[in-house]
C-alpha cells in the first residue's frame, strides 16, 4: 500500500514491523478481543488444529490500521469502511508515536 500524504511525502506499507504503522482498538472492542484470546487459549476446540484456532481468532480481530507520515507527522487512520481519515499534529512534525 502507498499513501500520498498531503505534505507530498509517500507513506509505504510494504512489510511488517514498520515504525510508522500501528493498529488501533476502540475501547469497546479491547476487552472483547482479549476475551476471544483467553477463550482460544483456555478452551481450544478439540476438533480444530492450532492453526485453525489461531486464524479464527485473528479474523475476529477488531483493530483498524494507522500510519504516521515520517515527514510531517500526519496520522492516517482507517475508518469502518477502510477509507483514510487524516489528523494533523499541532507541532507539525513526526513524533514517532507508533514506534516504541
Amino acid at each position: 500500500m502507498k499513501i500520498s500524504c498531503e505534505c507530498g511525502a509517500s507513506i509505504l506499507d510494504h512489510t511488517d514491523h514498520l515504525p510508522n504503522k500501528g493498529h488501533i482498538f476502540g475501547d469497546r472492542d479491547w476487552f472483547s478481543f482479549w476475551d476471544k484470546i483467553d477463550a482460544a487459549i483456555e478452551n481450544p476446540p478439540k476438533h480444530k488444529t492450532r492453526q485453525e484456532t489461531v486464524m479464527r481468532t485473528r479474523q475476529g480481530e477488531p483493530s483498524r490500521l494507522v500510519w504516521e507520515c515520517h515527514h510531517c507527522g500526519r496520522l492516517y487512520l482507517e475508518d469502518a469502511n477502510h477509507d483514510l481519515i487524516e489528523y494533523f499534529p499541532v507541532n507539525k512534525k513526526y513524533n514517532a508515536i507508533l514506534d516504541r
